[in-house]
């Protein structure tokens, strides 16, 4: 960040240090009488002071300290996050630490992209010449699971926690990372052992990333009617408050919602 509107004192030539309390650095011209704020009257010698303690006590270098008295002698942009450092460091300067923390700079909230893959092109993945991907993709189709979640199945397989119910398999996964729970792994397709890793998968050209197919699923899902605390369900968002019985009410229920989705499959992937 370099600022403008001034030109650098001789005395701060190009590899020049900030010299120690006592020897004052020189500040930049400041070509006017100072500006006038709404707020405060920003005068040249409070700019001088502001420059002597921005280097000497805040330890700044002579050219972050120039570059804020340039934002300084502009009104405060609140659309700048430079604008708004250099007037927060001025208000510190000056004693008034309520106003300095009034000032911050606005994080601007990004809206996720979601790309919703086509069924011809899960279907292209699931036809890879890979089988580990084709079993890979499948669960995360059928189950709408976290790829993380999906690879610890595959790579921990153990028939005895997979349960049959009618017409698909529910399998105990009680993985827990962080704030990330899943519980059960709703799936059609009987599974066996497989060893798959990320590395793998970002090592293969694919027309649809893992992440996109968790998307359709939570998507058609929805679209069936399945009610999205269900779904929720299914994919691992229950909250971790939720009362024990209340979550044996859920897994009964997601039983029973599963059904939809199951047929559905069936019918648009032979399953």
């Amino acid at each position: 960040m370099r600022g403008t509107g001034f030109e650098p004192a001789q005395a701060f030539a190009s590899g020049a240090s900030v010299r120690p309390m006592g020897d004052t650095p020189i500040p930049p011209d400041l070509k006017n009488k100072g500006v006038i704020t709404k707020d405060m009257e920003i005068t040249r010698d409070k700019l001088n002071e502001f420059f002597e303690w921005c280097v000497n006590k805040r330890k700044n270098s002579i050219d972050t300290c120039k570059d804020y008295i340039s934002y300084l002698k502009r009104p405060l942009n609140k659309n700048k996050k430079w604008s708004i450092f250099a007037y927060r460091l001025y208000y510190e300067f000056l004693g008034k630490e309520d106003k300095a923390k009034e000032l911050k700079v606005e994080k601007k909230m990004s809206i996720p992209v979601y790309r919703i893959p086509s069924i011809e092109e899960i279907k292209k993945v699931l036809n890879n010449e890979d089988e580990r991907i084709r079993i890979l993709y499948r669960l995360l189709l059928e189950s709408g699971i976290r790829l993380k979640e999906a690879l610890f199945i595959l790579n921990n397989y153990d028939p005895a926690l997979a349960q049959m119910e009618d017409g698909f398999y529910v399998y105990t996964v009680n993985l827990i990372r962080k704030s990330k729970k899943s519980f059960y792994a709703f799936h059609i397709t009987p599974l066996q052992k497989t060893y798959i890793t990320e590395s793998i998968i970002d090592h293969t050209d694919l027309p649809v990333k893992p992440k996109f197919i968790r998307k359709f699923v939570a998507t058609k899902m929805l679209e069936l009617g399945i009610p999205s605390e269900v779904v929720d369900f299914f994919q691992g968002r229950t909250p971790s408050s939720i009362l024990s019985k209340h979550y044996l009410d859920l897994l009964t229920l997601a039983k029973k919602e599963y059904k939809k989705y199951a047929e559905w499959l069936r019918s648009n992937f032979n399953f």
